[in-house]
Formats: structure tokens, C-alpha cells, sequence
């Protein structure tokens, strides 16, 4: 029998490739035989792709498995399921092999917010939002952060030279694929992305690894637009690791507030080069 996909992988195809003419269309154009794809219309995402690896296994396609991971990286190369330092044993995959990168220790809940260099200043205001509210909707606790601080940034008004509104994607929508499609439809509308994270979001193969990778790929990797809220005790690594932050942690409601509207203040407006005091 040949090697199919770990269970990690499997989440991951189901998650980005999660209607049919997606994973169709993806699945020809990774090189798996046309004739031989399943029926996708009376199953589920899940169970397609289970089908598909059921097949892999048998040896439908030849390296199949490195195929479609190698395929999928060059798809989504900032999901981190698809990295190929995640699948070491594959010799044969076409995707560039990536040095494993260290977790950064968790900075002190009372440091403030740090700048990975200063952005280009520009105009913010052409942008349908202001901020992209990015968090794991599953999460009953991260739900209930990234409420409480779409809140609070909504009511920053003219102390901030961006839009007045905030996206947060709507928790009832489906899991996964409906994040991942809001995050693709509306991170480009918008001057900032606000990343919300936990141990939920920092999971390698969670739904946080899902949603960080569509922030990626909308943003086509260019994070000058992107800071994040730390929320619980986590570490954050590689690209995330290099953004601005906010750390919440331990802060009681009042001067989570404050500590929130005052530098989230300063990393928006430093890019933008609109300090509130000179207006």
C-alpha cells in the first residue's frame, strides 16, 4: 500500500479545498487522473476527500501524496499544513524545503507594542474598513475576544486616520471555509488585519493555521498592514513573530482597553504619518 495523507494534511485539503469545483479543479491540475475522480455530489467535503485518499493509498497516482502536497504549497504557500518542512520523508516534492523556525518567547504582559520597521505612510482612508478582525470562530473564548476588540477599535474615530468600521467575519458562518472565504474577500478592503492570538490560532494544524494562511495569500505576504493581539499565553513564531503587538494578557477589562486603543493609536497612525495631536 502506498502512503496516503497524515490526518493533519487530510484537515488541511478539506479546508481550502472544500467545494466541489475547487477540489476538482485543483485535483486536474495536480495531475490526478480525470477519469478516476469520485462523484462529489452527494458527500461531504470530508468524505471526498477521505475518497481521495483512499485512493492514494492504492496507488492511483504515482507519488501521488507529494504531488498534491507539492501542488497545494505552490497554491497556499503561507498554510503552514502544506510547508515542507512538515513533510520531511517526501523526496520527490517541488516545493522549496524550509528550515524549521524557533517559537519566540511571549513578551511580558505590560510591554508595549513593538514595530517591525516603519510601514511607507499612505492613505488609509480608501479602504472600505478599517481593520479585518482575524481569530478562530470555533473557539468560544477567541469569539469572545475578537468581539470585545472589534468593539473597541470601532470606537477609536478621528484619533485614527483609517475608517471607523470593523469586519469580523461572522461567527455563524460555516467553520472554516466561510472564514477562509471572508478573509479572502475582505482583507483586501481593508487597512489593517488584526490578528487574534491563542493557542488556538498558533495550532500547526488547527483552523488558526488555516485562517493565518488565507491572510497570507490575500495579503500576497506583504504584512506591513498586519499587528496582532495577543490574548493568552502563547508564542508566537516565524512571520507572525516578526509583526507588531499588543500583549492583553492579565489585564483586567479597563486597562486592557486602554492599553489596546493606545497602540493599536500608534502602530496605525506612525504608518499612516498622522499623529492626533498635530491634526
Amino acid at each position: 500500500m502506498f502512503r496516503g495523507f497524515t490526518e493533519a494534511e487530510l484537515k488541511a485539503f478539506v479546508n481550502v479545498y472544500e467545494s466541489q469545483d475547487a477540489a476538482r479543479n485543483f485535483l486536474k491540475k495536480a495531475g490526478f487522473p480525470k477519469d478516476r475522480l469520485p462523484e462529489f455530489n452527494r458527500v461531504d467535503a470530508k468524505t471526498y476527500w477521505e475518497m481521495i485518499n483512499d485512493l492514494l493509498e492504492k496507488g492511483i497516482l504515482r507519488d501521488g501524496r507529494a504531488r498534491l502536497l507539492a501542488a497545494a504549497h505552490d497554491e497556499w504557500p503561507a498554510n503552514p499544513a502544506f510547508e515542507p518542512r512538515l513533510f520531511p520523508d517526501i523526496g520527490d516534492t517541488s516545493a522549496e524545503r524550509v528550515p524549521p523556525v524557533d517559537a519566540v518567547p511571549l513578551p511580558s504582559p505590560a510591554a508595549p507594542a513593538r514595530t517591525a520597521g516603519r510601514p511607507e505612510p499612505r492613505d488609509a482612508t480608501a479602504e472600505e474598513y478599517g481593520f479585518f478582525v482575524s481569530y478562530v470562530t470555533r473557539n468560544e473564548a477567541d469569539r469572545a475576544w475578537a468581539t470585545w476588540i472589534a468593539g473597541e477599535l470601532a470606537q477609536l474615530g478621528d484619533a485614527s486616520r483609517v475608517p471607523p468600521t470593523v469586519c469580523l467575519p461572522d461567527a455563524d458562518a460555516p467553520p472554516v471555509s466561510g472564514m477562509v472565504d471572508r478573509t479572502k474577500q475582505d482583507v483586501p478592503r481593508s487597512a489593517w488585519v488584526v490578528a487574534v492570538l491563542s493557542p488556538a490560532y498558533l495550532g500547526p494544524d488547527g483552523d488558526g493555521a488555516t485562517e493565518w494562511g488565507a491572510v497570507l495569500n490575500a495579503t500576497r505576504r506583504q504584512t506591513d498592514r498586519v499587528f496582532t493581539v495577543i490574548v493568552a499565553d502563547c508564542a508566537p513564531a516565524g512571520a507572525l513573530a516578526e509583526l507588531p503587538w499588543v500583549n492583553l494578557v492579565g489585564l483586567d477589562e479597563g486597562k486592557a482597553s486602554r492599553t489596546l486603543r493606545g497602540e493599536v493609536l500608534r502602530i496605525v497612525n506612525v504608518a499612516t504619518n498622522y499623529p492626533p495631536a498635530c491634526r
